[in-house]
Formats: C-alpha cells, structure tokens, sequence
C-alpha cells in the first residue's frame, strides 16, 4: 500500500524554514508587526497541512504506528490552533511557539507518511 498516492506534495521548504525563523537555532524572539506575520504563515502553513497528513495517515491500517503518529500530529495541531492566546505578555509569542512545534511535527509525520514502505 502507497500512502502517498493522492497526497498533494507539500512545500516543507518554506513551512520548516517558517518554523526555523521561530525555533531554530539562533531565532530571535519577533515582536510587534514580525510576531503577527510569522504567526499568521505559521497558522497558514499548519491549516494547509493538517488534511494532508489527516487523508495519508487514514489510508493506513488501524493501529499502524505511522498512522496514529500522523493522526497525534493532528490532533494536537488542531488544539494548538484552536487554544485561547494568553493577552499577558509574551502570550502571543509562547502561541506562536506552540504553533511552530506543532507545524514541525506535522512536518515530520508528513515525510514519514509519504516516504515510501520498506519491501
């Protein structure tokens, strides 16, 4: 079986580098107008995502490994998007945090998902 087959290819290029300019070593922390651009493509990046790792990880036997890995990815993409951002300080950058994490993982569990079986 081929989970790949169907799967729109993604552009991880750009959705890990967004990830990179948030979490990557050496990041530094944006603020102001650069903290809402960035969590805006990270949000953007996560909702185009989700599906594709949704319908690869569906494809696959229930209990698979690599199906529930994908189907935790986003589950918990999904919560992250959906969580209350904390209007203290620093709120919006420790969501935007999350978020990056979480597009990380989904990363992850799309390559694991579209990289062919082993025969």
């Amino acid at each position: 079986m081929n989970v790949a087959d169907g799967i729109p290819p993604a552009d991880l290029a750009t959705m890990r580098d967004t990830v990179r300019r948030m979490i990557g070593p050496g990041a530094q922390p944006p603020t102001g107008e650069d903290l809402d651009l960035l969590t805006s493509a990270l949000r953007g990046h996560i909702e185009l995502i989700i599906p594709m790792v949704d319908q690869a990880a569906r494809k696959l036997p229930q209990y698979y490994p690599l199906r529930d890995g994908g189907l935790v990815a986003v589950w918990s993409a999904r919560k992250k998007l959906s969580a209350t951002v904390d209007p203290g300080p620093g709120g919006l950058a420790a969501h935007a945090v999350e978020l990056a994490y979480a597009l990380d993982f989904l990363c992850d569990r799309y390559e694991s998902l579209r990289s062919p079986a082993p025969a």
